[in-house]
């Protein structure tokens, strides 16, 4: 019967082998198992816990509604309870951010509203106050009385109707630009006191305009004003103050609008070298005188 026993307990060294392998291999289960659970554990939930959670939920479900709720009721921001705000008359536009915490708004919030105005936003109307999302319900009709705006924005008819009149009389008016004066200039749509006063000291200083074109040398005078003004703009008589360039000294050359100092000084220094001048076309022989140059000067010049 011993006998019979032992040969249970008896191993070959093959069978050996194979319950050494099948232990570690448990032992390697067992292992991963334990590691897997500390890597990323399930709690166990029991029923009282489970209720305990489903109340603590609840409550913070009842406090969102609750702050929700209360959003215009009693407190208009975190910086001011309603009723410890003093109101007063105030245009929006440009208020600061202190204007705006005196009545109950935090810096943070008044910041928007000014980031609002530097990104070019503007309050034309009480309802655009509205608009600003920082500034509640009841915050905006306490304030609403206070604001120096109008309800709404008011379409003239009238004052439409009076400045398209008036548009259409400027668009009527042609003047001669060698004899109007800066009164006359000021009558064309798009042409004002500074433009017509450039235009008049231009044509003073150059000796008149012999083509409507020189009107683009006039600084601030934009090109697409010139061309909606083309068909007003006229040149009925050409009378041009002429320099003699036999007699001119580099002082009175160079004092008109199309002559540098070195053109000046280079007419006068070819003249006392050469002789007068027989004709202009002798002006050609100096270098810095280009031919469109020579063409636009030529017709303010006389030997």
């Amino acid at each position: 019967m011993q006998s019979n026993f032992k040969d249970y307990l008896y191993f070959n060294r093959s069978e050996r082998k194979g319950i050494i392998v099948l232990i570690t291999i448990i032992l390697l289960i067992v292992m991963v198992k334990q590691y897997l659970f500390y890597l990323d554990p399930i709690p166990f939930i029991s029923n009282t816990n489970l209720d305990s959670l489903m109340t603590e939920i609840q409550l913070k479900v009842d406090e969102i509604d609750s702050l929700e709720g209360s959003k215009n009721m009693s407190i208009v921001t975190k910086n001011k309870p309603i009723d410890s705000i003093r109101f007063y008359d105030f245009n929006p536009n440009g208020l600061s951010v202190e204007k705006w915490q005196e009545f109950g708004l935090t810096e943070k919030q008044s910041q928007v509203i000014k980031r609002y105005e530097s990104s070019g936003g503007n309050f034309r109307t009480k309802k655009d106050v509205k608009k600003m999302f920082v500034i509640s319900d009841l915050l905006y009709q306490k304030l609403e009385e206070h604001i120096l705006l109008p309800d709404s924005m008011v379409y003239d008819h009238d004052k439409v109707k009076k400045k398209r009149l008036s548009e259409v009389s400027k668009a009527k008016i042609i003047i001669d630009i060698n004899l109007a004066d800066t009164s006359e200039f000021k009558k064309l749509y798009g042409i004002g006191s500074v433009l017509s006063k450039r235009i008049v000291e231009y044509r003073e200083n150059l000796g008149g305009f012999y083509a409507k074109e020189q009107l683009n040398r006039v600084y601030g005078l934009k090109k697409e004003v010139l061309l909606r003004l083309d068909t007003q703009l006229v040149i009925n008589s050409i009378t041009l103050r002429k320099i003699n360039i036999n007699t001119a000294s580099v002082e009175e050359l160079r004092s008109h609008p199309l002559i540098s100092w070195k053109v000046a000084n280079s007419i006068v220094k070819y003249r006392k070298q050469h002789g007068a001048y027989e004709n202009l076309n002798a002006l050609k022989k100096i270098v810095l005188i280009t031919e469109l140059l020579f063409e636009e000067l030529s017709p303010y010049l006389e030997i």
